[in-house]
């Protein structure tokens, strides 16, 4: 009987730790989500440009962004491509430049680097924001060459 109860104790206290994992994962999903659509989807839209759009943008769509991120990281398994990712977001985001530049000559010819936002933004920020995108962009479906072509 006392192993019972020390097992149903064990597996509660696993159970509140998951969940309080899983709420801590949504908490910072959400935060990073929130502050993508305040500081960032202003100039880089969440969703696939139409032909009417495209002259407009002001910048790359972030899922493009996100597929030359994703692209351009290397590393040799998933948990580190993930941390690579975010810290280059992080740095390029305060501290953007041509030669870290991971989109290609012809985005950065039409809509050039983007501004710093160190004035704007802060690291904690910036580490929600590219958490989120990291997790949910590009979309699994993106066609990124007819994307492009349909940019242009």
């Amino acid at each position: 009987m006392k192993r019972i109860i020390l097992f149903i104790s064990l597996f509660a206290i696993f159970l509140t730790s998951c969940n309080q994992s899983t709420r801590k994962k949504a908490t910072v999903e959400h935060e990073g989500k929130a502050l993508f659509y305040r500081k960032c989807n202003v100039c880089h839209i969440d969703t696939r440009p139409t032909k009417e759009q495209a002259p407009y943008l002001l910048a790359p769509p972030i899922m493009g962004v996100m597929y030359h991120v994703k692209d351009g990281i290397k590393a040799d398994n998933p948990a580190d491509k993930r941390k690579k990712a975010i810290a280059f977001i992080m740095d390029y985001v305060h501290n953007p430049d041509s030669t870290k530049s991971l989109c290609e000559a012809h985005a950065i010819k039409r809509f050039g680097i983007m501004p710093s936002l160190k004035a704007s933004t802060t690291q904690e920020e910036i580490r929600l924001i590219a958490n989120y995108l990291y997790d949910n962009f590009p979309p699994a479906d993106l066609d990124h060459e007819g994307m492009e072509k349909e940019m242009h």
